[in-house]
């Protein structure tokens, strides 16, 4: 598209003759869906933090109001999170679980089935694609094609599939559901200008915020929204978003205040230039795995610095190529609002994750893209119903090629999910794409360890300590699997280095006094 496309979304009346259409097309984007992610209910738990929110919390053992109450407690966090919608919806799968699978020898707490929670995951991916397809049909001027594309795409990316197959990330996919309703609800509002509307819209906010703090950037999103429809900025607006700022800053702050406990990177770590340079990285290179989702991985690890403490001279051109994108779109399109609303909705909702303020230990995240991929796809969408419409020779070959890439897609996504089907398959494609994510070195191992596999997990905690990437906890296994072999010097000194690493650690202090005794 052009500068001197109109600027003001007309709805087309071929598309909107037959309002028998968009219930076709929603069907059929939720039973491509549906199909491709089957597969993941057989998955099963990882040992990427689903311990942490599942398979070690007893908390979600039951589910009465003391459960409830205790997740609303700003003092019990989960992984450094607060998100007391999402835990509690993980207390309901282990109770439904429960219910519903008989204890026995090989499943000694039928609460922790995978498959429920998976179930649970995959409906509200269904009901997040809904929710998408009937945003942008609105918002287009009920173009059911637009929607069509746009849900597709959000429905059946790649990248998408983290947030989908990961139990830990019911955050992701429940925080989506109210964000997204959040949008349809202010979007009548916009259309009616009722109280009611706009009241809703705060309530489905708050849920949003109460499943995952990233929600905060909502009233951004509105936004946006005021000024796709067009309204005139006066008092009004600003007085609308009052209450949703606050509430922003409430749960901006609070997630900071309980990262920093460990989440949050020191001040010091990276330089200010290096978190602009890596903020672009991300920027780019999520709209590069958009179109080609190759080397997908659970873990993107950060460049290795050199001995001066600078990283590696290619990232140097991403901040350019941010300045040439923006360039590009405030002269082509500066008019354009599918354009604009579209690139600011994606700016907006990966602001926050794309590493300025470096939160963890990896670059970026699949399922950082959940929501902010709707953005691209509504221009995508968009700018090929637009030609259609005006180029009728392009009209099948346009078609077509997004009917390839579909296709293409849905491969990719199909094996992404055999990927999650257990921390082996998890981790090794992890290591395949990216040898120095040492972190999969260790979860691999410590998964191979538990399943007696111990030759395998050492050669996963060799490699480790020859690349100087040791921790407590890997001294401590590697001192069991030596125990085992009746290698007594060995654990000894492996049980040592646990201590050494980490004072705290109590297992390794009865390792060291188990070897003394």
């Amino acid at each position: 598209m052009s500068k001197s496309t109109s600027a003001k979304v007309q709805p087309s009346r071929k598309n909107s003759s037959k309002s028998y259409i968009p219930w076709i097309a929603i069907a059929f984007i939720l039973l491509i869906t549906t199909i491709l992610y089957l597969p993941s209910l057989k998955n099963d738990f990882v040992n990427w933090d689903d311990n942490v929110y599942v398979t070690e919390n007893e908390s979600i053992a039951s589910f009465d109001s003391r459960t409830v109450s205790y997740f609303f407690d700003t003092e019990h966090p989960v992984s450094l999170n607060y998100h007391p919608l999402t835990m509690i919806s993980l207390a309901w799968d282990y109770n439904r679980a429960a219910n519903h699978e008989k204890a026995s020898k090989d499943k000694p707490f039928p609460g922790l089935t995978a498959y429920y929670y998976h179930q649970t995951n995959l409906f509200l991916h269904l009901i997040n694609t809904t929710l998408v397809f009937f945003l942008i049909y609105f918002m287009s001027g009920k173009r059911w094609l637009v929607a069509l594309i746009t849900a597709m795409l959000f429905g059946i990316h790649p990248l998408h599939v983290e947030s989908v197959a990961w139990i830990s990330e019911r955050k992701d996919v429940l925080y989506a559901a109210f964000y997204l309703a959040a949008l349809l609800a202010y979007w009548k509002y916009l259309d009616y200008l009722k109280w009611p509307w706009l009241l809703l819209t705060f309530a489905l906010f708050t849920l949003s915020l109460l499943s995952k703090g990233l929600a905060v950037s909502l009233p951004i999103s509105l936004l946006l929204l005021d000024y796709f429809k067009g309204r005139t900025w006066n008092w009004r607006i600003w007085a609308e978003k009052i209450p949703f700022l606050a509430l922003s800053v409430y749960f901006g702050l609070l997630a900071i205040e309980i990262q920093s406990n460990g989440a949050i990177a020191q001040e010091g770590a990276v330089t200010l230039f290096q978190r602009i340079v890596f903020a672009s990285y991300g920027f780019i290179m999520y709209l590069y795995k958009l179109i080609l989702p190759l080397k997908l991985s659970t873990f993107y690890p950060y460049p290795h610095l050199n001995d001066a403490g600078t990283i590696p001279g290619y990232f140097y051109i991403f901040p350019a190529l941010v300045v040439i994108l923006v360039g590009i779109l405030a002269y082509f399109f500066r008019k354009n609002k599918v354009v604009l609303f579209g690139f600011g909705f994606y700016l907006i909702t990966i602001a926050l994750v794309l590493q300025f303020l470096p939160v963890g230990k990896a670059l970026m995240a699949d399922r950082y893209s959940y929501l902010p991929y709707i953005g691209i796809a509504f221009i995508i969408g968009y700018s090929i119903d637009l030609i259609r419409e005006r180029e009728k020779l392009l009209k099948v070959s346009l078609l077509a090629g997004m009917a390839v890439f579909f296709i293409f897609w849905g491969v990719q996504t199909s094996a992404q999910i055999k990927v999650w089907q257990n921390p082996e398959t998890l981790w090794t494609q992890a290591i395949s794409n990216y040898p120095n994510a040492f972190v999969a070195y260790k979860n691999r191992g410590n998964y191979y360890g538990q399943n007696g596999k111990t030759d395998l997990a050492m050669q996963d905690y060799l490699y480790l300590q020859s690349r100087g990437e040791m921790d407590s906890q890997v001294y401590g296994n590697m001192g069991n699997i030596y125990r085992m072999r009746n290698e007594m010097d060995k654990a000894f000194e492996s049980y040592q280095m646990q201590v050494k690493l980490d004072e705290e650690d109590y297992k390794g202090h009865i390792n060291v006094g188990i070897m003394h005794s």
